[in-house]
């Protein structure tokens, strides 16, 4: 445990004195920088104390973690970043805690993957989480991320900075809700649940502006009639059955009433400014790791050949008997579920 410790910190053992008094053992380590002079640092010295106690600490839990030899190695990881952050002590004195301790345990012995794909990317997230047991233990509904978000929000006018601070929110949200299901506070379903109510909202308060923003410079999306040209952001796929999990991408559809204009200035078609809408709420969630969270819009009409928004005309054209839709595309239909928009779904569909 001793070895483990200083090898974490980046000491080297040059002598070992091992004496014997009456029924009590006696240890001296004469240890050394890496470079083989004395050890003077404070912070430093600090380091070697706290890691010392801390690996003795976890090591004694590790029968209790899925893979003991993983969770040793990767916990000599977690504190290698955790001790080049300026608040490492008070990271590590939060970890004094058994109940914390146990809980690291179980994650960082879970499997490789685990901790390649998702704990060692965000320790920065991790090591608060782990230490508030009350973080982990709320089920958030949407009207709860949405009041915390736009609490967030309220310092950001301008449209960059608000993206920033909903994909920050999104980045955290998600990684909470990994932890309450790897640490087994909710079921499979529940996970579910969490992960597609965060990506609703998150859709939501990116869209919105993008829709907004259009609007002003465009001027609003008209039916040939004259009558407001409605849209609906379609879920589908593991997002539309809500059955997202890790890894998951977000399967979209953009939907739009007909072909028409906006009423502005700079006129645009429907089609064009529903092309640009969708342009720019891709633009707009951003991924930490390709694959995770993205938006996937291949289920749309003629995948990547066809127009990213769909008309409703052409919706029907193609999944209608007759039409160009092969049967497992009509099958994803299934899944197809209302996300946000003017209304829930273009009036005939």
């Amino acid at each position: 445990e001793l070895c483990n410790a200083l090898s974490m910190c980046e000491v080297s053992i040059e002598r070992v004195e091992v004496r014997t008094r009456g029924d009590h053992v006696h240890d001296i380590l004469y240890v050394a920088e890496p470079g083989g002079g004395k050890v003077t640092s404070p912070r430093k010295l600090n380091e070697i104390r706290a890691a010392s106690l801390l690996i003795k600490q976890f090591t004694h839990l590790l029968p209790r973690a899925p893979d003991p030899r993983l969770a040793l190695v990767h916990f000599g990881e977690l504190m290698s970043q955790v001790m080049s952050r300026a608040d490492w002590a008070e990271q590590l004195s939060a970890l004094e805690a058994p109940e914390v301790i146990h809980r690291l345990a179980r994650l960082l012995g879970g499997s490789d993957f685990l901790w390649e794909d998702f704990l060692r990317q965000q320790h920065d997230q991790l090591m608060p989480l782990v230490c508030d047991s009350e973080k982990l233990d709320v089920r958030k509904s949407q009207g709860d991320l949405h009041s915390e978000l736009a609490a967030r929000l309220a310092d950001s006018p301008a449209p960059e900075a608000r993206r920033q601070v909903i994909n920050e929110f999104k980045d955290h949200e998600m990684f909470r809700i990994d932890m309450r299901h790897i640490l087994g506070k909710i079921e499979l379903w529940e996970f579910g649940d969490e992960l597609t109510d965060l990506t609703e909202v998150t859709l939501a308060e990116l869209a919105e502006p993008c829709y907004r923003e259009l609007t002003r410079r465009f001027g609003e999306p008209c039916l040939e009639g004259g009558e407001p040209c409605n849209h609906s952001v379609c879920g589908l796929g593991k997002f539309g059955g809500k059955e997202m999990g890790y890894g998951s991408d977000v399967e979209l559809m953009f939907l739009y009433a007909g072909a028409g204009r906006t009423e502005g200035p700079e006129p645009l078609t429907n089609a064009e400014f529903f092309e640009r809408l969708v342009s720019e709420v891709r633009r707009s969630l951003r991924s930490r790791r390709e694959g995770i969270f993205e938006l996937d819009l291949r289920l749309r009409p003629y995948g990547s050949k066809g127009p990213l928004s769909v008309s409703l005309e052409a919706f029907q054209r193609y999944f209608l008997p007759g039409g160009s839709a092969r049967q497992y595309e009509r099958q994803a239909l299934i899944k197809l579920r209302p996300n946000t928009g003017s209304e829930q779904l273009p009036q005939g569909l």
